[in-house]
């Protein structure tokens, strides 16, 4: 039986800007002024969890309500 593909853990920043409609250059702006999560992997490796993204976009849209 085939593998289902299943979702990456982490994103490079150009896909998680790419899902959150922005331009990757805001996004590396943002984690380095801490407001977006994201993990730094080695000297220049940074990822942002898929988890931390979704918890994020999900707090965003609560406020606002």
């Amino acid at each position: 039986m085939p593998r289902q593909p299943t979702e990456p853990k982490y994103l490079e920043v150009p896909q998680a800007a790419e899902r959150l409609h922005v331009s990757s250059s805001l996004l590396y702006r943002e984690i380095r002024a801490g407001r977006f999560p994201a993990v730094k992997l080695g000297l220049r490796l940074l990822r942002v969890p898929v988890a931390e993204l979704e918890k994020w976009q999900a707090e965003q849209l609560a406020g606002r309500k």
